[in-house]
């Protein structure tokens, strides 16, 4: 299988994308890459530029921030067919916390810059992807409260 033919049918297969049709599906396969990392490796660094967006495919990212003495605190894991990051829909496109591979990780990588680029170009692409990226924040939101509410409550 070529390499084209195989970000088109992982592309197809991500579940963050089932709501794309065809035609927008293609809009993507030529902004895509396929990347695989080990563990460690910091896939997103705190007050860098927002520059790609990460559809996982298998393996667990950490997301969370330096804490004091620069020591990795997590606050959420991130897995196979989730999204990793959204940074690079909001302006000023800067990551407001790091990712680290927590496993080995394989992921499609989206050059965001090129995805801004057709979002404002083609408006049912944005309106979809924007719809899709809302609906992940908000499950995001609602985990790292529900996280939060257990640690206050004692784990109760």
């Amino acid at each position: 299988m070529t390499r084209a033919r195989e970000i088109a049918k992982l592309l197809r297969s991500h579940a963050v994308l089932e709501s794309l049709d065809a035609d927008l599906l293609l809009e993507l396969e030529d902004i895509a890459t396929i990347e695989s990392v080990p563990p460690g490796i910091v896939l997103l660094k705190e007050g860098m530029p927002a520059d790609c967006l990460f559809l996982l495919l298998e393996g667990t990212v950490a997301v969370g921030f330096q804490g004091h003495g620069g020591r990795f605190t997590p606050i959420e894991y991130v897995s196979g067919n989730e999204v990793l990051g959204w940074s690079w829909l909001i302006e000023p496109y800067i990551w407001e916390f790091d990712g680290i591979a927590h496993t080995s990780v394989r992921a499609i990588n989206l050059d965001a810059r090129e995805l801004r680029s057709r979002m404002a170009e083609n408006g049912r692409l944005c309106a979809v992807l924007s719809r899709t990226m809302l609906g992940v924040m908000a499950s995001r939101v609602r985990a790292i409260r529900l996280g939060y509410m257990n640690a206050c409550s004692g784990g109760l």
